[in-house]
């Protein structure tokens, strides 16, 4: 005797997703976000970051201006995931970084920070933390590095 309510239990159907398929194996956590909260869909120029001259005390880093410049990328993906949450931030605040005998950063510090939210200041640290400079000539190497986010460039210029 054949139940006909069982044909969906022992083969594929209609229902049954596709497990070849890597987007009906994803958890539903990893599924694709709405379009309206992707950052490119923001509507009006993209955001601005700036990011000013490193300023260095206790010694030199030949390669300092390269490895702050690099990390304009990593802080305007920061800024973007920040607008996702609240469309209006915008701020300022200089990062303080101390660079050990090998060039690794040993220590990120926020200082004047003013308007970024906590998880921006967070997620600009991080990003900070992995760079790497040239083994500085010195001891005790600061890098201060100012930043600068604003909604778009032509409204930080009014």
């Amino acid at each position: 005797m054949s139940d006909s309510g069982s044909a969906g239990l022992t083969g594929q159907n209609e229902t049954t997703p596709d497990l070849d398929d890597p987007v009906a194996r994803r958890p539903r956590e990893f599924a694709p976000r709405p379009l309206l909260l992707d950052p490119v869909w923001r509507q009006g120029p993209p955001p601005y970051v700036s990011v000013g001259s490193a300023e260095i005390s206790g010694g030199t880093i030949a390669n300092a201006d390269r490895v702050v410049s690099n990390m304009q990328a990593g802080f305007r993906a920061c800024y973007e995931r920040a607008l996702e949450v609240d469309a209006h931030e915008e701020g300022s605040l200089r990062i303080v970084v101390h660079v050990n005998e090998e060039g690794a950063v040993t220590e990120a510090q926020a200082e004047e920070a003013r308007g970024p939210s906590l998880e921006t200041v967070q997620c600009i640290l991080r990003r900070v933390g992995q760079a790497i400079f040239s083994p500085p000539q010195g001891r005790d190497v600061v890098v201060r590095i100012p930043l600068t986010l604003a909604l778009s460039k032509e409204e930080r210029e009014r």
